[in-house]
């Protein structure tokens, strides 16, 4: 597992009672501290991963989503499953302006 990997999770998030899709931030211990993403972001509070860049592809989503960079989950690394992309180019160059990291 590496920084700024997607996974799934067995991890629910806010009132989602389902895993999810994560970014991975850091690994304190036996936990990642990571960045949930959604397909939705109704209070603008997230930062994009639009389909039309050209590095979409890389991160092994479907279709533009959302991370939800102000909060971190702490999935312990049992629960992270296999990683299907990773943020890079201007994805991952505009998540850490936007985040701070």
């Amino acid at each position: 597992m590496k920084q700024y990997e997607i996974h799934y999770a067995d991890h629910h998030w806010r009132k989602r009672n389902y895993g999810g899709f994560y970014v991975l931030i850091r690994q304190e211990g036996d936990v990642w501290l990571c960045c949930a993403i959604a397909t939705e972001d109704p209070k603008f509070e997230a930062i994009e991963l639009n389909e039309l860049d050209e590095d979409f592809d890389a991160t092994g989503l479907d279709h533009t989503s959302y991370v939800f960079d102000a909060e971190y989950s702490s999935i312990p690394i049992g629960k992270i499953g296999a990683p299907i992309g990773d943020l890079r180019g201007y994805l991952l160059s505009n998540f850490k302006d936007k985040s701070g990291l």
